[in-house]
């Protein structure tokens, strides 16, 4: 009689030929997991994320003032409100966009750059990447 389609599954916590690995539930039920690495709150450090929204609804301005937020910015949307275990690291940024062309930008970041301080400029021109 053949055996089992799970016959030749790997153990938990052992990756496969293909790199897959199955959740360790031993260690998921038995463990207190690590604190989970937030860049905004409600997108995870590491992952993809997505923005959606109709047209002119801002979604380039907030993702603008989140990207200058997370290059070490001020806190341009008050995300620290939304979520009081989150904490702002500043970090290097690369914001791709393919809809707005640079006089719209430039005028953009003219219009940000009149709330930031000399530190938080510098932090901007060090660390974001358009």
């Amino acid at each position: 009689m053949a055996g089992s389609i799970f016959d030749d599954l790997p153990e938990q916590g052992e990756p496969n030929l293909h790199g897959f690995q199955w959740l360790d539930l031993r260690r998921a039920v038995e463990q207190a997991p690590e604190p989970l690495d937030f860049v905004l709150p409600g997108f995870k450090s590491g992952t993809v994320g997505a923005l959606v929204s109709p047209g002119a609804t801002g979604k380039t301005m907030l993702a603008l003032q989140a990207a200058v937020t997370v290059s070490g910015g001020p806190d341009m949307l008050d995300f620290a409100s939304m979520d009081a275990a989150w904490r702002r690291t500043a970090g290097r940024v690369v914001f791709l966009t393919g809809e707005d062309p640079a006089d719209v930008l430039n005028g953009r970041f003219h219009a940000i750059g009149q709330r930031l301080n000399t530190a938080e400029k510098q932090a901007l021109f060090d660390n974001l990447s358009v």
